[in-house]
């Protein structure tokens, strides 16, 4: 895996550092950067390979719901079944409408039917089912398969 490290700064000498493990995810993030701060200025070159920032932000299920809908689909073909209940019952509405959305009528009432026979399952184990969804987005963002929900921009189709 190569590591990559980013380093910013803006137009009031304020100096933050970035660092990925890979050089697509580096540039995703520039391009965030560059839409949610327009005053970063300049990108130093790789002389800081000892610091660390971690991820641009984390995950949330809004981010998810404002995929669309092939997007979706495509997120929903990399998940398990099971990991998809289980991520589903501690969610919002809305959220769960949009995944039964993109799904057979057949599938989204088999899954609700699997939701509703689990019964209750621990808080934990519900997170970490939907940290999994998460990090098949952040995957198939960084291999450019999907767009980046996070960023605000017009699709053009």
């Amino acid at each position: 895996m190569t590591n990559c490290v980013v380093c910013f700064s803006t137009e009031d000498e304020k100096w933050w550092v970035a660092h990925f493990d890979c050089g697509r995810a580096a540039a995703n993030y520039m391009k965030l950067m560059a839409k949610v701060r327009p005053d970063v200025k300049s990108i130093m070159p790789d002389e800081f390979r000892e610091y660390s920032f971690g991820e641009v932000r984390p995950w949330t299920e809004g981010d998810i719901a404002n995929l669309d809908d092939r997007s979706i689909q495509k997120v929903m073909r990399e998940v398990d079944s099971q990991e998809l209940a289980k991520a589903l019952k501690g969610v919002g509405q809305e959220f769960q409408e949009k995944i039964f959305r993109n799904m057979s009528k057949r599938a989204a009432e088999m899954l609700r039917e699997d939701m509703e026979y689990m019964g209750p399952i621990r808080q934990s184990d519900q997170q970490e089912s939907l940290e999994r969804i998460y990090s098949i987005v952040e995957h198939l963002v960084e291999c450019e398969e999907i767009p980046d929900p996070r960023i605000d921009e017009p699709m053009v189709v």
